[in-house]
Parts: structure tokens; C-alpha cells; sequence
């Protein structure tokens, strides 16, 4: 494994209940966290830190997090430009949609030919 990839790696969380995205990318000496929206207070972003200490994803000692200001190695950032277009499901959503416009239009048409010879 190369030393770069010890040095900066990401990951990505979701959070369904509140909408949020939140990616957590570990540089050489700080911890950046970006997410999609603002709806985390202080003390969910201190039990979110404390989790990813738990777990590995970050260096243990963040597991005594309890002050952004305490701590200058770690951010927390409102930035949904991390967010990448997936085209391919873009081009099945456009395919989707054009379908059921189609399927629309037809029904449509079969339903007032129905009318109008009744």
C-alpha cells in the first residue's frame, strides 16, 4: 500500500432521516468533514466524530472529541460540491420519463377514441 493512500482517504456516509450527505476525508494532519446540508447540531457532529473514532474510519484519538475550537486537525463544512452526477442513471431516469409519457399519450388517445365512437 503507498504512502499516499495512508494519507488522504474518504468516505461517505448518508443520513435518510435529516437528507444529508456527508463525506469525511482524512488528509495528512486533519480531518475534513463536508456535508450536503447544515442540519447537524454541535452535539450530533461530537457523537458522529466520536463514532468514526469507534469505528476506524479516523485516528483514536478522536474518541475524547468535545470542542471543534479544542481541536484545530478537524473541520466541518457545509459543501455539497463533492456530490457527483451519476450519467448513467441520469440516461435510465430520461429513458424512464420518455416512456411513461409515451405510455401516458397513448392511453390517452385510446381513451377518447373510446369516448368519441361510444
Amino acid at each position: 500500500m503507498s504512502m499516499e493512500t495512508l494519507l488522504s482517504r474518504s468516505f461517505d456516509f448518508h443520513f435518510p432521516a435529516v437528507d444529508t450527505a456527508v463525506r469525511v476525508e482524512q488528509q495528512e494532519s486533519q480531518i475534513v468533514l463536508r456535508a450536503t446540508r447544515a442540519t447537524f447540531s454541535p452535539r450530533r457532529k461530537r457523537l458522529f466524530i466520536r463514532h468514526l473514532a469507534a469505528e476506524g474510519f479516523i485516528p483514536d484519538i478522536y474518541l475524547q472529541f468535545s470542542d471543534f475550537d479544542e481541536s484545530p486537525g478537524i473541520s466541518w463544512r457545509v459543501d455539497s460540491n463533492w456530490l457527483e452526477i451519476n450519467s448513467s442513471g441520469l440516461a435510465q431516469g430520461k429513458q424512464a420519463m420518455i416512456r411513461l409519457a409515451a405510455s401516458a399519450a397513448v392511453l390517452w388517445v385510446a381513451t377518447m377514441a373510446f369516448l368519441l365512437l361510444n
